[in-house]
């Protein structure tokens, strides 16, 4: 079930989105998407999902803006695992991961699915689950590791 953000929160996905995607763009840091829509918007449904997941977990979202390197996750839950929040605007996007997230991998990769500024958790792997041999492949040329939508595991409650 699709849920909204908070005003609040509404209004805090288009400041940090904006001001992380101007900071990255000075850098020369390139977004790995694959969407066909406006990086603008890729970028706040991105950050609108990690605080939709940060809720669902009952933590405080990443806010920082600027910093020399973001952490390899997106937050940390209570219990101190570690979550990579992954986005997708269609029913039928399934959970991508890039390879440079294999080193240093996050305990669970999550997917928020939805658009601004309603949101649903979809679902979620594990660091294991996701860097298998059998689920890398190449999407528009650029290598990831895929897990279909069937194989996540879903949310209680």
């Amino acid at each position: 079930m699709r849920e909204a953000l908070s005003i609040a929160d509404q209004h805090l996905a288009v400041s940090i989105a904006s001001a992380r995607t101007e900071v990255n763009r000075k850098r020369g840091n390139n977004n790995l998407r694959v969407s066909h829509k406006p990086q603008a918007e890729v970028e706040l449904n991105g950050m609108a999902a990690e605080i939709f997941a940060a809720r669902y977990f009952g933590v405080e979202p990443d806010t920082q803006i600027g910093d020399e390197t973001y952490p390899a996750f997106d937050f940390k839950t209570n219990k101190g695992a570690t979550v990579d929040v992954k986005f997708s605007a269609t029913e039928s996007g399934n959970l991508l991961v890039y390879p440079n997230k294999k080193n240093n991998p996050c305990d669970y990769y999550v997917m928020v699915k939805g658009n601004f500024p309603c949101y649903e958790m979809y679902g979620y792997a594990t660091a294991d689950e996701v860097f298998l041999d059998e689920n890398y492949t190449t999407i528009k040329g650029k290598g990831a590791y895929q897990v279909m939508k069937e194989k996540l595991r879903k949310f209680n409650g």
